[in-house]
Formats: structure tokens, sequence, C-alpha cells
């Protein structure tokens, strides 16, 4: 039994498919094998059912895949995923001690882009009327994610309460 994931970096609100390689290491073949997928673990009390599924047949000394998809929305940081052949005993095995396997993985936070009056800067630093007026803004990134293909957009005012934009610009660069 051993576990993978789609994606080599999980970013939450990813949807990531795990996949289980399950082996049949006996001689006769096993039908309907049920296969549960946990963020968590089960024995300690705090896990969650990512999803479950049946492969139909393994035969004896083969193995086939079990698969499912996981929504990460708001499952950021180290997470322990499950995989658990057989878990509710229905098929007799001479050896059951193999049926889990726990997978170590992170999932980065999304990207969260940041800017406050600290990171604007003017020049001229006291324009008059009718002179142009040059402002630089400065991103930090709180977020663990890299940031990417983002557009930023300047108001004259809140733009909530009727505030007009006044300059937009995308960025294709990124920001760690």
């Amino acid at each position: 039994l051993c576990s993978g994931f789609s994606k080599v970096t999980i970013v939450e609100s990813d949807t990531v498919e795990i996949t289980a390689k399950i082996y049949n290491n006996g001689l006769s073949p096993v039908n309907n094998l049920f296969v549960e997928f946990y963020r968590g673990i089960p024995d300690t009390g705090q896990y969650e059912l990512i999803g479950a599924t049946t492969i139909p047949r393994i035969g004896g000394q083969d193995y086939q895949l079990a698969s499912v998809k996981w929504n990460t929305a708001g499952q950021s940081g180290d997470r322990s995923v499950l995989v658990w052949v057989n878990p509710h005993n229905t098929i007799s095995e001479c050896d059951s001690t193999n049926n889990k396997s726990i997978t170590n993985i992170r999932v980065l936070k999304k990207a969260d882009l940041y800017s406050n009056c600290n990171n604007f800067s003017y020049d001229p630093p006291t324009p008059t009327e009718g002179e142009t007026l040059n402002v630089g803004i400065g991103f930090t990134n709180k977020g663990e994610a890299p940031a990417s293909n983002f557009a930023v957009n300047v108001y004259l005012g809140d733009p909530n309460l009727g505030g007009n934009l006044i300059y937009t610009r995308s960025y294709q660069d990124t920001i760690l």
C-alpha cells in the first residue's frame, strides 16, 4: 500500500487527486474491496473522511489503483493523509496489519497580498495642483504560496463609497 498526490506543491483551495496503489499479497482474487481516505488519523479522534471508493477486483499477487479527489479549501498547514484498505473488515485476511498508510504533506496557505500606508512612496513628496504625482506601491505576501498574475487598482476615495478608479495595472511578476 502506497499513496501519492497529483501535485507536488499543494496550495490551499487546490483540488488534489490522491491515488493509492493497493496490493493483494494473497493468491486468491479479492472482489469489492472498500478503501477510505482520511485527513488526520481516525484513531486520534481528529479526522475527516475525504472520500471512499470500491475496487471491483484485484487478482492474486496483483494490485489496482484507488483514488479520490480532495478539495483543500481551509486545509492549510501540515496534514496527515491516511489511506485505509478494508476498514470494516468485510474481507477475511491472513494479515490486516498492512491495511493503513499515512503520508504527511504540507498544504501551503494561499497568497495574501498586503499593502498599507507604510508601503507607499510619493514623488514629489509635496506636489502642487496640476503637477504629476508618481506613486510607488509596495506589496508583502503574507501567504506561503507565491503570488503572480495579479492586478492593482488605485482609487481616488473609497471604491465602496463611490471612489473613482484612477489607475490599474496587471503584474506578471511573482511575489514570494
